[in-house]
């Protein structure tokens, strides 16, 4: 395990901790009750995952960690896999334009807020844009 996942870790506790003392210490706050449990949540996602590394990473248990890991970078490199990932990746992507763009038909005739409407063709204008971005990106590189 690398020590910036360990840091990782622990900002998500630090983070956390200060997102409930926020929400414990602020009862002015109008969310004060979802910023209390999102801390939480991070807290325990940090705890969760510092615990099992140092589980995974204890002396008794080191080579079958190793093994693990040899195993899922094998997995990984597997040209078909790979190929698999990709092209999951573009049909999860129209996908969710599809769904974002037919959203946004429905709670445009359905008389939705203005603000909702925008926001929703925002996200799917972020969202294509940042795929041709990522496209040219990797082209570039490879």
């Amino acid at each position: 395990m690398k020590k910036s996942d360990y840091l990782w870790f622990c900002g998500m506790i630090a983070v956390g901790a200060a997102f409930m003392l926020m929400g414990w210490l602020c009862p002015g706050l109008a969310h004060g009750a979802a910023i209390f449990s999102t801390g939480f949540s991070f807290v325990f996602c940090g705890a969760l995952f510092t615990a099992r590394q140092l589980y995974r990473t204890a002396p008794s248990r080191r080579e079958d960690y190793e093994r693990k890991l040899a195993a899922e970078e094998v997995e990984l490199k597997d040209e078909r896999k790979v190929m698999l990932r990709e092209k999951s990746g573009r049909m999860a992507y129209g996908l969710s334009l599809i769904l974002l763009s037919a959203l946004n038909i429905v709670f445009t005739f359905a008389g939705a807020a203005r603000w909702v409407i925008l926001s929703l063709w925002g996200l799917a204008a972020v969202q294509y844009i940042s795929g041709l971005a990522i496209y040219r990106w990797l082209a570039k590189k490879y």
